[in-house]
């Protein structure tokens, strides 16, 4: 619609101003269509009733005038003229002898009294009409009559008056009816907005007493139902809100809640401690200013998982080596997930943010992830061999280069293999006897000598040192290759026995010195052995 003036005003109106503006149209154009139908109706009436008069009046004149036209008295025609002339509606009488004498009587007394505009308005003409006057078969003259409409119009107007003020009386009754209705009908509602205002500033304790129309009383009757459910609804959002409040500082992880713009709506006491900021401060801000959050190792600012959330919808976690930036000054490790708050609806409303401080656990698991490094520089580069062992399955876990390379086999394809596979068959049972006690915690370990068979089928004698691997139920052995020592101790005991048979024997070094001989070198040559 377009803001014109008139809209703007009518937009200004209250309602009894436009009920009364309104009735005051109805009620104008309805008396005014009326007093016109009723005048012209009237007007209607008055020029038949001219006509009629006329036709009386040309007809009362020839009896009057029959004895003065025959003698040619023209001062008794004018008197009696005169005297006809001051009857109502008559303008103008005129009489015209044949004989060329003429008597012209006009009636000059003002009679009418209505304005212009309202003669016009009615149309009201003036008739007039003329008559010969005979006697005795003589024709002496005519006698003519002109009808003034004045009188009647005044008539007309006096009657257009009396309805006029019926009208307007009846319009100020029905005024007056109007006012009445609206000052004991418009009370309710004044009442109703009131009692709006006041529920509006808090006051849930209001209520309207019903009065006025049973309309208006079904109305009061919906507000007052309206404020029972609106505090009932707010009593149970002060409960549930407290029951939040007491639920969210009781979680043990920072808990930080914030609207879909990012800003922080609540926070527990734990987020408070990590942060720095009490909830107060912090509410209403960006979660980029309370929680800021670097990598660890980069020092680079961390993606916003608040903001992540709010583009998918999603519940998101936090990257590792995350870092929360303290208001007051320390650091904290933390890890943490965020997930999307929705309404009734489905639509996101918020986030929730919960994190906790993982600094003990990630200097903890950074120190294991060392020490795993280590071992696993330390089990691959050791000068002996190494292998972990699932004593589940009995196959190897993992199988450093140099056990690869005692036994024949590369490290992948040890990892198909079992401890027992490639253990000699005559060392099976002695080692299951002793992997059964370790594995039941008697003994921490053990220590043997063993056989190996290698890839190429040939066997190789190792020095096998076998523990618990801590608590992960694995066992890790050190193997060393000590074939050569045990064909070495093989090669004594064989000379120790040929040192004791019956055949003189000596052993000398490369420049001929004799280092050794046996009993019966002495007993052929008469030397002793020193």
């Amino acid at each position: 619609m377009t803001d014109t003036l008139p809209v703007r005003l009518w937009a200004r109106l209250s309602f009894a101003s436009r009920l009364m503006l309104g009735a005051a149209l109805a009620l104008g154009i309805a008396g005014f269509v009326l007093l016109y139908s009723t005048t012209q109706r009237d007007a209607a009436y008055l020029a038949v009733e001219l006509e009629q008069q006329l036709r009386d009046e040309l007809a009362a004149q020839l009896p009057a005038l029959a004895d003065f036209v025959v003698i040619g008295d023209n001062g008794t025609i004018e008197q009696i003229l005169t005297a006809r002339v001051k009857q109502p509606n008559i303008r103008r009488l005129v009489w015209r002898a044949v004989n060329g004498g003429t008597v012209d009587v006009v009636n000059n007394a003002p009679h009418f009294r209505a304005p212009g505009w309202f003669a016009g308005w009615v149309t009201a003409a003036a008739p007039q009409g003329a008559r010969s006057v005979s006697v005795g078969g003589h024709d002496y003259g005519i006698i003519t009559v002109v009808m003034g409409a004045d009188a009647s119009v005044d008539r007309l107007w006096q009657g257009f008056l009396s309805h006029a003020w019926i009208l307007g009386l009846a319009m100020g009754l029905d005024f007056l009816g109007i006012l009445f209705i609206l000052h004991y009908g418009l009370r309710p509602l004044v009442a109703l907005s009131a009692g709006a205002r006041r529920l509006g500033a808090g006051e849930l304790a209001t209520r309207i007493e019903p009065e006025g129309s049973p309309e208006m009383r079904q109305t009061i009757a919906a507000f007052n139902h309206m404020a029972d459910e609106l505090a009932r609804s707010l009593r149970e959002l002060d409960e549930s809100r407290e029951n939040l409040s007491i639920t969210l500082h009781s979680i043990g992880d920072a808990v930080i809640a914030t609207d879909r713009e990012g800003a922080v709506t609540g926070m527990n006491g734990v987020a408070e401690q990590l942060t720095g900021w009490r909830e107060e401060e912090a509410r209403g801000r960006s979660l980029a200013e309370v929680f800021p959050i670097v990598n660890a190792h980069t020092r680079q600012p961390a993606d916003n998982p608040v903001a992540r959330v709010l583009a998918t919808g999603a519940i998101v976690g936090m990257a590792n080596h995350t870092v929360l930036l303290s208001r007051v000054g320390p650091e904290y490790q933390i890890a943490d997930s965020a997930a999307p708050i929705r309404n009734g609806e489905g639509n996101i409303v918020g986030v929730v943010l919960v994190f906790r401080d993982v600094t003990e656990e990630y200097a903890l698991r950074e120190a294991v992830q060392e020490s795993e490094a280590r071992f696993r520089a330390i089990f691959e580069q050791a000068a002996i061999g190494m292998i972990q062992r699932d004593p589940s399955s009995g196959r190897f876990v993992r199988a450093n280069r140099k056990f690869a390379d005692i036994v024949g086999y590369t490290p992948e394809e040890l990892s198909r293999l079992t401890f027992h596979a490639i253990t000699h068959q005559d060392d099976v049972a002695a080692d299951a006897q002793r992997l059964a006690l370790l594995k039941a915690g008697n003994i921490s370990e053990f220590v043997r000598e063993k056989r190996y068979w290698r890839k190429d089928g040939s066997v190789v004698w190792v020095r096998v040192t076998v523990s618990r691997l801590g608590d992960t139920g694995f066992n890790v052995a050190a193997v060393e290759d000590i074939s050569g020592r045990r064909q070495a101790e093989e090669d004594l005991r064989i000379a120790a026995i040929a040192f004791e048979s019956e055949q003189a024997m000596m052993v000398t070094a490369a420049d001929e010195t004799i280092l050794r001989v046996n009993g019966a070198f002495t007993d052929l040559t008469g030397f002793t052995s020193e």
